[in-house]
């Protein structure tokens, strides 16, 4: 059963890869909008993670110790509160690095964990629903010690804000089941049950995620996938999908305690593939269907066909996608059908004008 429903915000974005001479997370008005269409489609959750925003020295990701970095304080408050009037927690991703900044003196954040305790409260007065605590990419943070460590602050973050941390990304988060099982053990045991441990499936990109790939922890502690399938960090458009994931059947969403798909950027160029996720989660629609056979030598191989519920999908997409454009569906429709189905099928420029104008960083896809 899944209980988070959503996106993460979670890329790098550098500013070599500007689009429209932005970079490091979304445009906050567009992000709005985007929270705006996510709880239209019934998703449920935003997890906020611009992994451009992590920087520091030797591990320290200051962010998720100052404050005063959160910065912009209405422009959150505002953000935070269209979110729950759409249904949409917002958990904020709290990075802290390796352990020594959390266990030792640092002026201006004071000792132990009161700097990330400080960020924590300045989001649950701006409004946050909830805290994740991210250990991906820590150097070094899979060894034993750090991560009794990282047990340890999660401990003290449910003690002191019950309800307030919703889940963990261990700092190894992909392999097969057998290995997150014993790779998460220290996390599984350690902390408590209700707070979710996410992974990205048996890779950090992965073709497939079937149910056979969760783990299974024993204690009722969900797992929350990670989807990196159409993530990219940065701005080449070759890399846009929009071919919907394969291999996620309903079997896996009955598996698991919450879906996150990491998208890439802008937000005008991942609204199809938000609309198709809602429509697979909500409506329980399969997208895929694995098929099989054997080689001359004895070697079997499998593959991934459409289903015929795909034509209909991708339809709804290029309407919703239209909608939150200002543009005309036919147009978006269109670009779906010819990138999925049809690669011949011509869309003249008296058609897409209109988008390019109003968009210009999807001009990439019509020209």
């Amino acid at each position: 059963m899944v209980s988070y429903k959503g996106i993460v915000e979670g890329f790098y974005w550098i500013s070599k890869h500007s689009v429209n001479g932005r970079h490091g997370e979304f445009n906050p008005n567009k992000r709005i909008k985007l929270l705006e269409f996510m709880g239209k489609k019934k998703l449920n959750t935003y997890v906020y993670d611009p992994k451009h925003f992590r920087e520091g020295k030797n591990g320290i990701y200051e962010r998720a110790y100052n404050p005063e970095l959160i910065v912009d304080l209405e422009q959150w408050k505002e953000t935070f509160s269209v979110a729950k009037d759409n249904g949409i927690e917002f958990i904020w991703g709290i990075a802290p690095g390796t352990h020594e900044p959390w266990t030792t003196y640092h002026p201006g954040w004071g000792k132990n964990e009161k700097g990330i305790f400080n960020v924590i409260e300045k989001l649950l007065e701006l409004g946050v629903s909830g805290i994740s605590l991210l250990l991906d990419d820590s150097p070094g943070g899979d060894s034993k010690i750090e991560v009794e460590k990282q047990a340890y602050l999660a401990c003290k973050i449910a003690d002191n804000y019950p309800g307030i941390l919703k889940m963990i990304c261990p700092t190894e988060y992909y392999g097969s089941k057998n290995t997150l099982e014993q790779k998460h053990r220290i996390l599984n045991e350690n902390t408590p049950p209700s707070i979710g441990l996410i992974f990205t499936g048996t890779k950090s990109y992965c073709r497939s995620i079937t149910s056979e790939d969760v783990p299974d922890y024993k204690n009722g502690r969900g797992s929350i996938v990670w989807d990196n399938w159409m993530a990219a960090d940065d701005n080449d458009p070759n890399k846009i999908e929009f071919n919907l994931p394969q291999g996620r059947s309903q079997s896996l969403f009955n598996n698991i305690d919450g879906y996150l798909l990491n998208p890439c950027f802008p937000v005008e160029r991942i609204v199809h593939m938000v609309s198709g996720i809602g429509e697979i989660i909500e409506k329980r629609i399969e997208t895929t269907i694995k098929k099989t056979a054997q080689l001359p030598n004895g070697d079997d191989i499998s593959w991934y066909e459409r289903t015929d519920k795909v034509d209909e999908l991708l339809q709804t997409m290029g309407k919703d996608w239209a909608e939150f454009l200002g543009v005309d569906t036919s147009v978006m429709q269109k670009l779906l059908i010819k990138k999925v189905v049809d690669k011949n099928l011509e869309i003249g420029k008296d058609e897409y004008d209109e988008v390019i104008r109003k968009w210009p960083s999807l001009s990439p896809f019509f020209t």
